[in-house]
């Protein structure tokens, strides 16, 4: 080898080198912004848990206009060598209030007070408070300007500063970056697909969540509609498991594999058997299934999901990877109209949420995989779902329901319903899923405007939950 040679090796080393550093402060310098929007979050809960009320579920009501009202927490302190009046912190964006005993500070009662300085908050001399919205972030100083008799008996001005630290909006701290183009199992950060039919419209909008895009990781939810021609309506929604390294292309997989699963079954003769026998439905009462109705659910829907397993493992090996790496959750519907009311089949394996809105109210058609809280679940790859000793098992995932007046049908993965109700029992909270529904029927009523109305609904902030987000609506 001469020394040319040599020498452009130990430089592509190098260079290599340079690189893996160059990531690894890319990754720091990550981890210390999430860290900082955390402390930002811990803030405002704190604030919330000093006045004996819940830490925010989500953005306050406009009425409260997001007004932080706390304990008195100004205090004096030694500053540079000498005594300021160090104001409680106020975030950017969030109204502050701030009630003082100037007399706490060897001010008078009856001193005239003047307060300059700080253009983001006004002196309320009647009330002794400090009020303002802060629009910018940092420290600020202004000076409380008063005469008082001294000891000597001499009326004097006097100053005494006032201190001020503004906290940034945690919102504006997270970063958007594009995941890298050349990467395997390219995924765009959001998708939207919209079908109609006669009477009814199907659309379904994707996501990247905040903690992806601030590492410019990809988007893994992915969802799917289909509107086919014998009437029946597929939605479908798949949420890649976090820790899985591909799971953007199982969450793909998922939702394509059970669509033709589920087509192949609606283009063939067993649909037509499967709606004469629905006929016996409308005659029973809604919370049973006749057993030979659920026969050809099972058959149904089962099916696509062993297709959705085994295409997956299928990709897994030939790719020579892991099937655990592309972990993903699978949830789907089929909704048809009759002249007897409509039906919608659901089933899952994983969390996330599928319910059924109708003139009786909001009816949760699935039980999460999970445990207390969120977080815990299961996934379509997993073989043991699959296996013979677990055919009841897997037959408990099939649920359908009968609406004599539907008005929709609803699937969302783990990002929409973790932060909307927070646990697996409150998924059966009718109240506060008519509050839901009532907020997508007005999404869904603006047509031309559906996209930018889902994205706006998804677009909502609650501190803690920035997973991927997918939403299905047929209404």
């Amino acid at each position: 080898m001469d020394e040319i040679t040599a020498a452009e090796m130990l430089l592509s080393e190098q260079d290599k080198t340079i690189g893996a550093l160059e990531q690894n402060i890319c990754e720091i310098n990550n981890q210390i912004q999430q860290l900082k929007i955390r402390q930002q979050e811990l803030r405002h809960i704190i604030i919330c848990l000093k006045n004996n009320r819940q830490a925010p579920a989500g953005l306050p009501d406009k009425d409260e206009q997001n007004t932080q009202t706390e304990p008195t927490m100004a205090r004096e302190l030694s500053k540079e060598q000498k005594k300021v009046i160090q104001l409680r912190n106020g975030q950017v964006n969030i109204a502050f209030k701030e009630e003082i005993d100037p007399e706490e500070f060897g001010i008078s009662k009856d001193a005239d007070i003047r307060f300059e300085g700080i253009e983001q908050l006004k002196w309320q001399k009647e009330n002794r408070t400090f009020e303002g919205i802060p629009s910018e972030a940092g420290e600020f100083i202004g000076i409380f300007k008063y005469r008082q008799t001294c000891a000597e008996g001499q009326n004097r001005e006097r100053e005494k500063e006032v201190h001020f630290l503004v906290n940034p909006d945690p919102r504006t701290l997270w970063q958007s970056i594009d995941p890298p183009e050349q990467a395997p199992y390219f995924k765009t950060n959001t998708d939207f697909a919209i079908e109609t039919t006669v009477d009814k419209t199907v659309a379904a909008l994707s996501v990247r969540g905040k903690s992806h895009a601030h590492k410019g990781s990809f988007r893994e939810d992915h969802m799917l509609i289909r509107c086919h021609e014998k009437g029946w309506i597929i939605q479908i929604v798949a949420d890649g498991a976090g820790s899985a390294k591909y799971s953007r292309q199982g969450s793909k997989i998922a939702c394509e594999a059970s669509c033709a699963g589920l087509t192949e079954y609606i283009n063939s003769e067993k649909t037509e058997m499967l709606e004469q026998v629905l006929e016996q439905y409308r005659t029973k009462p809604h919370d049973s299934t006749p057993a030979e109705v659920q026969h050809y659910l099972n058959e149904l829907c089962i099916e696509a999901a062993r297709r959705a397993h085994r295409e997956i493992i299928q990709f897994a090996n030939d790719e020579g990877q892991s099937p655990k790496a592309f972990a993903s959750t699978l949830l789907f519907t089929l909704t048809k109209s009759f002249d007897f009311g409509t039906i919608v089949i659901a089933f899952s394996i994983g969390d996330g949420a599928i319910a059924v809105a109708d003139d009786r109210g909001v009816q949760i058609m699935m039980t999460p995989d999970g445990g207390e809280y969120s977080g815990q679940t299961r996934f379509v790859t997993m073989p043991e779902l699959f296996a013979p000793e677990h055919d009841e098992a897997l037959k408990q995932r099939v649920n359908m329901k009968l609406s004599e007046h539907h008005k929709a049908t609803i699937l969302m993965t783990d990002g929409v319903s973790d932060p909307k109700f927070g646990t697996d029992n409150k998924l059966k909270d009718t109240a506060l899923w008519q509050t839901i529904w009532t907020e997508l029927q007005t999404v869904m009523n603006n047509k031309e405007e559906l996209q930018a109305g889902l994205s706006n609904w998804l677009d909502f902030y609650i501190p803690g939950e920035y997973d991927d987000r997918t939403i299905s609506v047929l209404a």
